[in-house]
């Protein structure tokens, strides 16, 4: 405890220094009437990374240096906050297998230098079969213009300023600040000529070593930073895909760093798996090959659609090659995910076709219940928001609604919508219907259950005007599953489960953590839920033993041995009726037909801190360099 005081107090004294010496310099760090700017660069964002403590001091010195680069070449100082550390298992990574790793959060807005006239957009490292493009923004425009992206993965090494044709390793893509339609792509070496800065060895340096201080120190996902004996391993792509396979196939669904367990991510699992060769022939079958075969011939064919995403453009050019480095494994691997999210959108549009029309009129405000069928992450400056495709229950039509804020829905799911109507476009010949400004009961009832759980009475209210009382929030978690993890932790709340189980809801959906209400309501040590649960549902008690019981602090000896002759009641029950065949007539329960199990994925990641994922919002987040 003292070494992890120690290592705190340096990343405190770092900031403080930080702090220091942007009030001696006058406070250039913020955008203000001081420094004479009303905001921040078009260059800078602002992004949360929670880096391990072991490289936080050197996150920050470097951080600190790319800062002070910043303030000579006329751009604001970067500004650094740091958040409340917290504990999370190792699990493998960064060269660790066990015991915890203290995570700082950092919020860090700064980003590359602007020249006169011109912003970097993309830096290109080229490459005989496919260019890998690491951006400054670069979705914002792909967005806009689609094949972009497809251009830069394909277009030659070539300088527009010299006009030289030589091989050169690296090329920059500038976009003219006045119109945002005239981009230049300058050699490396050139960009000193372009620039006209009187330093413009230091502008290309901070551009360059921007990208190379994220990935390297705040990039959660890039674990071979601290093992460069694995950075410098390649493995090939088949056998990463066959391992993210093997992965899905055992546990149901793709966990994303952030919406992991104690049992740690699919990324870890996939690695440990690729570097131990004993486990990867016991544990990938010829099935999961087989898949991996299939989703490398996806990712490789001519009809794949990037959609614009780098996310998708990248898992592309990773594909495409024999083999990737061990630092990039684990994004490959989500791959396997990404199909499976893509091949189950095709089996819903072939089961029922979209309706090919148009609802509302522009400016009007709808309201109707919609099923989400796809959530995309779409990367930009400002950090990336999420595209929702769903369908109007009623008809059939396909509505989209981009999303920049808190990942409120989940695949799969009805919600009882209201937005504006925005306009319309047509897509693949098909009317679409484009929101804005959209919200539901549904949502409003679970950012109640978490920001506010004590008010019931709000919540009661909420509960009475909720339309899908099991619809999922962006983590995958229904209104039951958040009350009763609430519950769980504080021994409060009682009332809202109680209000939740009289309008309807299911407990006996899984979170994705594979954790039911009833689950929750054992920890606490709640016996009428759970005997209530285990006489509806006895197969809910084949999760839990007698040394589980011995664990849970919550429950008294008296309650442990009620609840330990309720288990094995329960088990002898559903043991009787999953040897008694389904009658003919018999209807599966209503979350079996809502909810099918196994989820392919997790829905958000690391927006909301997923606390998001879904898996593509958490992926995208690598950013690649």
């Amino acid at each position: 405890m003292a070494g992890e005081a120690r290592d705190w107090d340096m990343v405190s004294q770092l900031l403080n220094e930080e702090a220091d010496r942007k009030e001696r310099e006058g406070g250039e760090s913020a955008p203000d009437e001081q420094n004479g700017t009303s905001e921040w660069p078009d260059s800078y964002t602002t992004k949360t990374y929670n880096v391990p403590d072991f490289r936080a001091d050197t996150a920050l010195k470097h951080l600190n240096a790319l800062s002070i680069k910043a303030v000579k070449l006329g751009m604001p100082a970067f500004e650094v906050e740091s958040g409340e550390p917290f504990l999370t298992p190792a699990d493998g990574t960064w060269g660790i297998e066990k015991g915890k790793v203290r995570m700082i959060p950092f919020t860090v807005t700064g980003g590359p230098p602007m020249i006169e006239g011109w912003r970097f957009l993309a830096k290109i490292d080229h490459d005989d079969q496919m260019n890998i493009v690491q951006g400054f923004g670069v979705d914002e425009t792909v967005e806009k213009e689609p094949g972009f992206l497809k251009h830069l993965q394909s277009c030659e090494p070539n300088c527009e300023h010299c006009n030289l044709k030589r091989n050169r390793n690296t090329t920059f893509i500038f976009q003219s600040v006045d119109d945002p339609a005239e981009r230049i792509q300058v050699g490396s070496t050139c960009v000193d000529d372009f620039s006209g800065h009187n330093s413009p060895d230091q502008v290309i340096s901070l551009a360059t070593r921007w990208l190379e201080v994220i990935r390297d120190y705040f990039d959660p996902d890039d674990d071979g930073f601290d093992k460069p004996s694995r950075g410098q391993m390649h493995f090939e792509v088949e056998d990463v895909l066959a391992a993210g396979a093997a992965i899905v196939r055992e546990h149901g669904h793709w966990v994303s760093r952030d919406s992991a367990d104690l049992d740690g991510s699919s990324a870890v699992w996939v690695q440990q798996l690729i570097l131990d060769s004993k486990s990867f022939s016991e544990v990938v079958k010829p099935c999961d090959e087989q898949e991996a075969a299939d989703i490398l011939a996806w990712l490789r064919s001519d009809a794949f659609d990037d959609k614009g995403n780098s996310y998708l453009g990248n898992l592309k050019a990773m594909a495409i090659r024999e083999a990737v480095p061990f630092k990039y494994t684990g994004f490959l691997a989500s791959g396997v995910a990404t199909w499976h999210r893509e091949q189950g959108y095709r089996q819903k549009q072939a089961e029922k076709p979209q309706a090919n029309m148009k609802l509302g009129e522009p400016g009007e405000k709808i309201t109707l219940d919609a099923t989400v069928e796809k959530v995309i992450f779409i990367d930009n400056q400002f950090g990336g928001s999420d595209l929702n495709i769903l369908r109007d229950n009623d008809t059939g039509a396909k509505l989209v609604w981009f999303n920049s804020g808190r990942r409120t829905m989940d695949e799969g799911d009805s919600y009882h919508i209201t937005g504006t109507v925005k306009g319309h476009e047509q897509r693949d010949d098909l009317w679409q219907t484009k929101l804005t400004r959209v919200n539901s009961p549904e949502a409003m009832l679970a950012k109640q259950l978490k920001d506010k759980p004590e008010n019931t009475k709000a919540i009661q209210k909420k509960i009475k005007a909720t339309h899908h009382i099991n619809a999922r929030d962006g983590r995958g978690d229904t209104p039951l599953l958040i009350a009763s993890y609430y519950h769980q932790n504080t021994m409060k709340g009682r009332e809202v489960i109680d209000a939740l189980l009289d309008a309807g809801a299911d407990y006996t959906i899984e979170s994705n953590y594979s954790m039911t209400p009833f689950d929750h309501w054992v920890v606490a040590g709640d016996v009428d839920l759970i005997e209530r649960a285990l006489t509806e549902h006895p197969e809910l008690a084949k999760g839990w033993t007698e040394d589980d019981l011995a664990k849970e602090i919550h429950l008294t000896d008296d309650d442990r041995v009620t609840v330990a002759a309720l288990l094995a009641k329960a088990k002898t029950a559903a043991t009787a009726e999953h040897d008694q065949p389904r009658a003919q007539n018999q209807q599966p329960r209503h979350d079996q037909e809502q909810y099918p199990a196994p989820k392919q994925s997790s829905s958000n990641d690391a927006a909301h801190d997923l606390g998001l994922d879904d898996d593509e919002e958490d992926l995208a987040g690598i950013r690649l360099g």
